[in-house]
């Protein structure tokens, strides 16, 4: 489903709100790229976000406890995964039990790390497609407390 442009009655140009289709959002989430522009990058290290996007201004935190959205896929996702990993590891008999304990409280620790990054670009783009007026309100005042 490709929603193009959200636009209220009365509005002025400047106020129109551009709703980007899922897939973009998803693409630029892989790419962990700015969900509004999609150049801009969101970290900086590993586990460090830029507050905000380098080319558009946007503010990737939008709201005090943002991130427990990007939590809750990160650990939706790692649950999956062990749990489908557990019943086909389980039911092949391909290791002995102890052992796929152990790789998979590996996975339980290991993935959640590299995914961290993903979960929240992921988050952001899930937000932005649900609910993309803060977006064009953070993009229209972009740039203006970039003085120092």
């Amino acid at each position: 489903m490709a929603r193009t442009e959200k636009i209220d009655d009365g509005a002025t140009p400047s106020s129109r709100v551009v709703v980007q289709p899922l897939s973009t959002l998803l693409w630029r989430a892989v790419r962990l790229r700015c969900p509004v522009c999609g150049e801009g990058k969101l970290f900086r290290g590993w586990f460090r976000m830029h507050p905000q996007c380098q080319r558009c201004g946007f503010r990737f935190e939008r709201s005090p406890g943002y991130w427990l959205g990007s939590i809750f896929v990160n650990y939706g996702l790692t649950a999956l995964i062990v749990t489908m990993g557990f019943f086909a590891l389980f039911f092949s008999e391909a290791l002995p039990q102890e052992w796929i304990m152990r790789l998979l409280l590996a996975f339980c620790v290991l993935f959640p790390l590299w995914f961290f990054r993903y979960a929240r670009s992921i988050w952001i783009g899930i937000d932005i497609y649900f609910d993309p007026e803060p977006a064009a309100e953070s993009q229209s005042t972009k740039r203006t407390d970039q003085r120092f």
